[in-house]
């Protein structure tokens, strides 16, 4: 599947099936920001547990180290809110660069049924998925503001997607609801075909 750069939406006729469905069309930003928060709910568990595992291992060795050598060396005031953030900059980054580059989704976009693809349709490379990571994690306000162009963009790219050439899509088949439809003469339109 071949993004096409002068369409603004794919088509919802799966033409195999003769069905009207989402699966290959651009996420919105409901599914992306719940898929979004299932994230943030895992990697906070991981990242407090981690955290707690690091604290320890830290304490444990600035004893040791006191007894073998006989020092009395002391954790600096502000090196465990430093270990914190490196703890959790370290754990989204392994988990995002992870999940993207090898399964292009997340365990939130499994589960909301969206996943990431490049502009030829296929999984994004590592690269792209840096490049993303830093645009949407490392310089935070981007992640506020660039999720806003979600709304504007008719191809449902935040300012991070468009900066790495990543297209967000659903991967699973679902009727769209006509009632909901913004352009239900398009949805009647292509049961016409379907049926004809």
């Amino acid at each position: 599947m071949k993004m096409d750069d002068t369409s603004d939406s794919l088509d919802l006729l799966d033409l195999k099936s003769g069905e009207i469905n989402f699966k290959g069309q651009y996420a919105g930003f409901a599914s992306r920001f719940l898929a979004f928060m299932i994230d943030f709910l895992i990697l906070s568990v991981v990242v407090m547990i981690t955290g707690l595992l690091v604290s320890q291992l830290v304490q444990i060795s600035v004893f040791f180290l006191n007894l073998f050598f006989s020092i009395n060396f002391e954790v600096p005031e502000n090196f465990e809110f430093l270990l914190y953030v490196i703890t959790l900059v370290a754990v989204y980054a392994i988990y995002y660069l992870f999940f993207w580059s090898f399964i292009g989704t997340t365990i939130g976009g499994i589960i909301m049924g969206i996943r990431m693809v490049s502009v030829r349709g296929v999984k994004p490379s590592f690269y792209r998925c840096v490049i993303r990571f830093c645009m949407e994690f490392v310089l935070l306000p981007l992640l506020v503001i660039g999720s806003i162009w979600i709304f504007i963009s008719p191809r449902r790219q935040a300012w991070y997607d468009k900066v790495a050439g990543i297209f967000v899509i659903y991967d699973w088949k679902a009727r769209p609801e006509e009632r909901f439809w913004k352009r239900p003469k398009t949805v009647k339109y292509l049961e016409g075909k379907t049926n004809g």
